[in-house]
């Protein structure tokens, strides 16, 4: 099985870079022209969708402080975009960003602690604001904010990497890691332990429950039972203990158990209001399903480079990505946003040419984005964002920031991506063999 099978390269050959670099400065110059100034911090209005009754209708609101939807979001793009265009403007908004981050982490609820839609997401962007030469004073304003998040979280049942104890315990591991604090170690075990108590088991596997409804344990990256195992791996770096490698390879069996060969893809077992109860669905994005799952696994390879059955369902989790990269694109009602759109799809291309250093996915990643590039940008088209029903959103993991983003990682692999919590240690192990769809 060949899982680029149908991906043309594109116009790639000896093309240079710098066109990726140039749209995303478009986007991060219309974040400039958008912001919300107030004295030295500033802000953006955002679309999203709010719980209203049954319903989920859309709202345009203020940006809230987190990663996923809100400033801290918007704030690590343009930094990051800053510090290669040296665009003052763009540098500016950065630092006025921040300064709001810092300011709302003061005001954030004690519950709201995750690492994509919480504080401890929010000061992991101040502290790595600092770690390129930037102001040192984001990188103590970080470590502040997360030593008072140890005191203050109130640790409820959310459960997941995006909003819940699985993010949180990863982040914690992370800056410890970095910053050789142990306090922060300590308190990143002291989560993975709840984490552990709070599994449900049956036989050798387990899962852990979930906060909507749904027919089973969710799979998955942000919600499901992949982000919570790669949190406990993550702290394992920091913290070693069986019992957080025993629980993540208990995870790893409920996923394999709940595998379709016949979808190459895990299934979502969320039941979404008012659709009828029947099979669950397959589906294919970094929030639910096989793009999430196989950047998970790549990470999860580097942890456990022992354990072979990783590479399928790293080739897996590309075939179906490609699958959906391959079907028919219409600009007027694509999603390219990063959560469960295009340039999210795309993020595994990128992340596993890098990690296998395979140049003909590397090439198979630009050409994605270079049909970016000529149905939106070279049109002025807006980007399609990752709210239904709704205009360009400015924020990372469902707007312009995080389009924006891709395209700084499709100019610079290295630049890290945000589709995963921070690392604890880079891999040590030689880097195990491609799998087995992918080009040699």
């Amino acid at each position: 099985m060949n899982a680029l099978a149908g991906l043309a390269p594109g116009m790639v050959d000896g093309a240079d870079p710098v066109r990726f670099l140039e749209a995303a400065d478009a986007i991060g110059c219309r974040l400039v022209r958008d912001a919300i100034w107030h004295g030295e911090r500033c802000s953006w209005m955002v679309w999203t969708k709010e719980s209203v009754g049954s319903g989920f209708p859309s709202c345009y609101r203020a940006a809230p402080s987190g990663l996923y939807l809100g400033v801290a979001g918007i704030a690590l793009f343009l930094c990051r975009l800053a510090r290669l265009t040296g665009d003052a403007r763009q540098a500016a908004a950065a630092a006025g960003a921040l300064a709001q981050v810092e300011a709302a982490i003061e005001r954030d609820d004690p519950r709201a602690y995750g690492f994509y839609t919480g504080s401890s997401g929010a000061a992991w962007t101040l502290i790595d604001a600092a770690s390129h030469g930037g102001d040192m004073r984001w990188k103590a304003a970080g470590l502040r904010a997360l030593h008072k998040l140890v005191d203050s979280a109130v640790l409820d049942s959310s459960l997941d990497l995006l909003g819940g104890q699985a993010g949180f315990a990863a982040v914690l591991a992370s800056v410890a890691a970095a910053q050789g604090d142990d306090l922060l170690g300590d308190a990143a075990a002291a989560v993975a332990d709840q984490l552990v108590a709070s599994a449900q088991r049956q036989g050798d596997s387990l899962s852990w429950p979930g906060q909507q409804a749904q027919s089973a344990n969710l799979v998955g990256l942000s919600h499901g039972t992949t982000g919570i195992a790669l949190a406990l791996l993550e702290v394992d770096q920091i913290r070693p203990a069986a019992r957080y490698r025993d629980a993540a390879n208990g995870a790893l069996r409920y996923e394999r158990a709940c595998y379709s060969p016949e979808h190459r893809n895990w299934p979502d077992f969320r039941l979404m209001p008012g659709a009828p109860c029947g099979d669950p669905s397959h589906v294919v994005a970094w929030c639910h399903g096989a793009t999430g799952m196989g950047m998970a696994r790549l990470r999860m390879l580097e942890l456990m480079p022992s354990e072979p059955a990783l590479l399928a369902e790293i080739d897996a989790a590309l075939a179906s990505t490609v699958a959906a990269l391959n079907a028919p694109i219409e600009p007027t009602v694509a999603d390219i946003s990063l959560c469960h759109g295009i340039t999210g799809y795309n993020e595994l291309l990128v992340m596993a040419a890098r990690q296998f250093s395979l140049p003909d996915l590397a090439t198979a990643g630009v050409a994605v984005g270079d049909t970016l590039l000529r149905g939106w940008h070279a049109r002025g088209l807006p980007w399609g964002c990752g709210i239904p029903h709704c205009g360009e959103t400015a924020s990372l993991l469902t707007g312009t920031s995080g389009i924006g983003h891709h395209f700084l990682r499709l100019y610079d692999p290295a630049i890290p991506g945000v589709l995963l919590p921070p690392n604890t240690v880079a891999p040590t192990a030689p880097c195990p063999p491609a799998p087995t769809g992918a080009p040699s």
